[in-house]
Order: C-alpha cells, then sequence, then structure tokens
C-alpha cells in the first residue's frame, strides 16, 4: 500500500484527525471523569510511542484485520501520522470550516475550542 493523499499535502501541515470531545456540561459536571479520561489518551498515547510494535498487536487482537501487523506498525511509526493528544492544525481546520460557511465565527485561537487541560499544550 502506499499514501495517496496526506493532511500536510491538503493542509501544509501535521493535522489532528481525530480528537476526543466532550460537551461543555458534561466537563462541569464530570470534571474528575473528564480528566481522568484525558489523562487516560495521554498514557495510551505514550504506550504507542513508546512500544508501536506491541500496540499494533493489541490493535490487532481487538479488530479483525487481514493487513500484518507490520503494515501497523509502519503506520505508526510514520512521522507524518502523529499520535499525540496534542491537537495541531487546528486553525487551519478552523480557516476552511469558516470560509465554507460550516463555521460561522472563527475562533481567534484554537485554544478557544478546548478545555483548560489541553490549552496549556503546544498544539497549533
Amino acid at each position: 500500500m502506499s499514501r495517496v493523499l496526506s493532511s500536510h499535502d491538503v493542509l501544509g501541515t501535521k493535522a489532528t484527525f481525530v480528537q476526543l470531545v466532550a460537551t461543555t456540561r458534561f466537563v462541569k459536571e464530570s470534571p474528575k471523569l473528564a480528566a481522568a479520561t484525558f489523562s487516560a489518551v495521554e498514557e495510551a498515547m505514550r504506550r504507542i510511542a513508546a512500544n508501536p510494535t506491541r500496540a499494533a498487536q493489541i490493535y490487532l487482537k481487538n479488530e479483525p484485520s487481514k493487513l500484518p501487523v507490520e503494515f501497523y506498525v509502519n503506520l505508526l511509526k510514520d512521522p507524518e501520522n502523529a499520535f499525540s493528544p496534542v491537537p495541531t492544525g487546528i486553525m487551519r481546520y478552523a480557516d476552511f470550516m469558516n470560509r465554507t460557511g460550516q463555521l460561522k465565527t472563527r475562533p481567534s485561537s484554537w485554544r478557544d475550542v478546548y478545555f483548560s487541560y489541553v490549552q496549556n499544550m503546544e498544539g497549533s
């Protein structure tokens, strides 16, 4: 298999593709659960980075696939794929969504759309 297109090709930068989302109501009503969930995601990302082979094996144990473990290991090790809780390229998405009418008001910063425990990260 070979890559056809990447977020870097489209946006000119790495970009977060999958995000953990929650409502403000949930975070306000369950702050400990929200923080614990985010901490669990951070820990998972550390484990993936520390041992991509083991992460791929765990994935394949739970997700039937005909692709070999090496495919997933290579995916996890590819520098264009960042498995990180740090949001990247968010303002590029916001610009596009604002330009196409999907977002009426463009946030002034990516931090405007994240909760406090993410805002102190070096995202974009």
